[in-house]
């Protein structure tokens, strides 16, 4: 599976191995995907882009639902290396490494 380029700063990514784990890490500025045990769970989910893990311990994508004390929005990952939630097409609140670990995921409700 070819792999996309870091969300963070753009570099090439590549598979590493601590076993027994997989995962992916970028080239150049070092950010990690989630561990899996398969380097095909690793690369999908590197590709499916990774920004971090929720105060919860759960993997956040790009475009996840998320929440957190300064807003409720979508999340997203720029190029120069920020995570921020998108709260509406005007406004991206930008968040500091310390308080990205305070997001938590929205949990879609479904219907039953």
């Amino acid at each position: 599976m070819e792999l996309k380029k870091c969300p963070f700063c753009g570099g090439e990514a590549k598979n590493e191995i601590d076993m027994p784990w997989r995962f992916v890490q970028c080239c150049q500025c070092g950010t990690t995907g989630p561990e899996f045990y398969s380097a095909a769970e690793a690369e999908s989910a590197w590709n499916k882009r990774y920004v971090c893990d929720d105060k919860n311990g759960k993997a956040l994508f790009v475009g996840d639902p998320v929440k957190h004390c300064h807003g409720t929005g979508t999340l997203v990952a720029d190029m120069v290396g920020g995570i921020g939630i998108k709260v509406h097409e005007n406004l991206t609140i930008a968040l500091t490494p310390l308080e990205s670990c305070h997001i938590e995921l929205i949990e879609e409700v479904k219907d039953e």
